[in-house]
């Protein structure tokens, strides 16, 4: 079972918010860069996964923005999400 307190080490806790709110998928390069490297990145791609996020950049996915994200754009961000987890995944566990 992983850590509850697994976003206390997570590394968009040291950046703000407004990094990972922002309206185009350009402006998202600097929160992807931080969820690249960051130790959770799985916990939190799981965690997104059985949400119902529709905006900002979660697990290095950038779902668009509240104002203007599009279903098919929140679909995409999904269908990137799975593969994501699905590439850790395989890589954690061989």
């Amino acid at each position: 079972m992983a850590d509850p307190h697994w976003r206390d080490q997570g590394r968009c806790t040291t950046v703000g918010p407004d990094v990972f709110f922002v309206r185009t998928r350009a402006k998202a390069a600097d929160a992807i860069a931080v969820c690249e490297r960051c130790p959770v990145l799985l916990e939190c791609a799981e965690t997104v996964e059985a949400s119902r996020i529709t905006s900002g950049v979660h697990a290095g996915v950038w779902f668009g923005d509240s104002a203007a994200t599009s279903g098919s754009t929140v679909a995409r961000a999904r269908q990137e999400l799975k593969a994501l987890i699905d590439d850790l995944k395989s890589v954690t566990h061989g």
